[in-house]
Order: C-alpha cells, then sequence, then structure tokens
C-alpha cells in the first residue's frame, strides 16, 4: 500500500517537470511558466479544501519525539535511499544542459523520465514486494540502486553513455 501512496508524489513529480518542459520549450518565459505551475497547484488546492481533516491533536501529547533505536536505523537508510532521487531532482537539468549539452528548455525532460520510471516502479512496488517477498526485494533493490549509482558516477565516461548522448548525434 505504501508503495502506491509513494506513485502519487512520482506522478505529480513528472507532471511538474514534464510540464515546466513542455512550457519553456513552447518559449514561456521562465516567470510565466512557474506562474502556470503555482496556479495549478493553487486550483487543486481550493477543490480538494472540503476533504481537509480538521482534527487537532491532543495538547497533553509532544510535537517531536526523538527518534532511537530501530526507528533511527530506518531513518537513515531512508536518507540514503532518498539521497539519489534528490540528486536527480537538484542536478539533472544542469547536467543536461551543461555537460550534455541538451538544450536547456528542454533539460527537465531527463527528470521527468527518471520520474515516468521511478512511478511505474512504485506503482507496480506492492505486487513485486507480494511476489518476490520482502526480504528478496530489499536484496534485489539495494543491488539495482547499486548499480544505478555506479552508472550515475561512472556512465559519463563510458563510450556507450557517449554514443547514446543527444550531444553526439
Amino acid at each position: 500500500m505504501m508503495s502506491g501512496f509513494h506513485a502519487f508524489f512520482s506522478i505529480g513529480g513528472f507532471l511538474g517537470a514534464a510540464t515546466m518542459t513542455v512550457l519553456l520549450s513552447a518559449q514561456l518565459p521562465p516567470l510565466a511558466s512557474v506562474l502556470v505551475g503555482v496556479g495549478a497547484m493553487l486550483l487543486v488546492m481550493l477543490l480538494s479544501a472540503s476533504y481537509w481533516h480538521r482534527e487537532r491533536m491532543p495538547h497533553d501529547t509532544p510535537m517531536l519525539a526523538m527518534p532511537h533505536g530501530v526507528v533511527l536505523f530506518i531513518g537513515v537508510l531512508a536518507f540514503i535511499a532518498f539521497l539519489g532521487e534528490g540528486a536527480m531532482l537538484d542536478w539533472s537539468a544542469v547536467f543536461l544542459a551543461e555537460v550534455r549539452q541538451v538544450p536547456r528548455d528542454q533539460a527537465g525532460a531527463g527528470f521527468a523520465l527518471f520520474t515516468l520510471a521511478m512511478t511505474a516502479m512504485r506503482l507496480f512496488g506492492d505486487g513485486i514486494v507480494e511476489r518476490l517477498g520482502r526480504t528478496r526485494t530489499i536484496v534485489i533493490g539495494g543491488i539495482t540502486a547499486a548499480a544505478g549509482f555506479g552508472l550515475a558516477t561512472r556512465g559519463s565516461s563510458s563510450g556507450w553513455c557517449r554514443s547514446a548522448s543527444p550531444s553526439r548525434r
């Protein structure tokens, strides 16, 4: 169930990156493109306001509890896992524009494609866990993530990666 919930976050990331890429490719100025996104988010907020929960937390419960033990360990693992996603979000367009010479108005497509792949895995993640089991899924996922990090750090110097680059047509 959690994988499916996370898919909606990825869908939002994909839609945002794809929309900005389309708007910038259509030569809409960056400020106008951002304002289109802000308007879309405000519209969604207004349309969903009636579904928001209005309950408050009891005043006698602490607002923040410091994690410890297994919760802290899981938090550290989550932090490491999201490093890759954060790096893609923050740097993929810069890498494509500066290193791969992709036109700036199209550089967001890299993150859009990354997010599309991530969304697909999150949509199918619950079924994969059910079919393979938790342990095998974690091991295979860890190996896949390590391979992805390896490609990301070594890929730009690989011949096959350079030949697939948009700047090498």
